[in-house]
């Protein structure tokens, strides 16, 4: 199957983490006050990033939370990306899950503007309230 663009199509666990993490924030009632997007542009530019689940306040229109999905030499990417893109579009926290290693990685926006990690509990996301362990495997 030719690959549009050079970007890999996500594996099947990929797909599977995503689909499990979506109904996990469902059964959690984040719908109430997010718009919860998975694979969704952060803005209207073309070349806007995608990432993998993305949580909107409904009041605010402002994006709060990302997750990316990852696995090997992915994760060390997509954490700067994740990074990155906190500090860029001002998000409260972005995460990134290495299915393989089962590894949650967390930045938040500290008070001073810049990213910081959290390494105490990096799947606990404190916009939502919620342990994302909790939601990887249904």
């Amino acid at each position: 199957m030719k690959q549009l663009a050079d970007i890999p199509a996500p594996s099947r666990e990929h797909q599977e983490v995503i689909r499990n993490l979506l109904v996990f924030l469902w059964r959690e009632d984040a719908y109430k006050h997010y718009n919860v997007v998975p694979e969704a542009a952060l803005t209207d530019d073309r070349n806007s990033a995608i990432p993998d689940i993305q949580i909107i306040d409904k009041k605010e229109e402002q994006t709060e939370v990302i997750i990316e999905i990852s696995f090997g030499t992915g994760v060390k990417a997509d954490r700067e990306k994740v990074k990155q893109l906190v500090q860029q579009y001002n998000i409260q926290e972005g995460f990134v899950y290495d299915y393989k290693k089962k590894a949650w990685y967390r930045y938040y926006l500290n008070e001073r503007g810049g990213v910081s990690e959290d390494k105490e509990s990096p799947e606990y996301s404190d916009v939502l309230d919620v342990d994302l362990s909790e939601g990887v495997e249904l």
